[in-house]
């Protein structure tokens, strides 16, 4: 038989199988009875069907405080941003910083001109930015909420928002 056949068969019969082309073919070792034999190849296009495939890659942006140092009432923390998604973040920007007491007396104040430009992070990447505060000494722990956006390769320009609580070294 030559030709092209199509045959629809759900996704767990061929579920090793990526998308795209495949050769299949089998082969038998032969014993007493047979001789060995190799089967003609079938070449096997794999197509996702309707609703299924790869998912667009989309990034998805995790903060972290990686460091935290004081001198005087000026406090410099560090934030680990990593690309936590299947996309690369594109034009990304943190465009609000709001600080919070949590513990002590006193308003903490972002120091920082905004907006922050992180730009570009490849999926599973990381980059750090400093941000710079002026904390009383009277303030032992603060929340940061950062706000921003970004885009994907494939997706729009979409809002973010993320937020650690800080314990302030003396």
């Amino acid at each position: 038989m030559d030709g092209v056949y199509q045959v629809t068969l759900d996704s767990s019969t061929f579920q090793y199988l990526t998308t795209g082309a495949h050769t299949l073919f089998a082969t038998y070792s032969g014993d007493a009875n047979y001789n060995a034999s190799t089967s003609l190849k079938l070449l096997l296009t794999v197509t996702p069907g309707l609703g299924e495939g790869a998912p667009d890659p989309k990034p998805a942006l995790k903060i972290t405080t990686a460091s935290v140092k004081r001198s005087g009432e000026s406090v410099t923390v560090q934030l680990k941003i990593d690309n936590t998604g299947t996309g690369t973040a594109l034009d990304a920007l943190i465009q609000q910083i709001d600080v919070r007491t949590l513990a002590g007396s006193g308003t903490a104040t972002v120091v920082t001109p905004l907006p922050i430009e992180i730009t570009q992070i490849d999926a599973g990447g990381t980059v750090t930015k400093t941000i710079t505060l002026n904390v009383p000494a009277t303030v032992q722990r603060i929340s940061i909420t950062e706000a921003g956006n970004l885009r994907g390769t494939t997706m729009p320009s979409s809002a973010f928002t993320a937020a650690q609580s800080v314990i302030i070294p003396n």
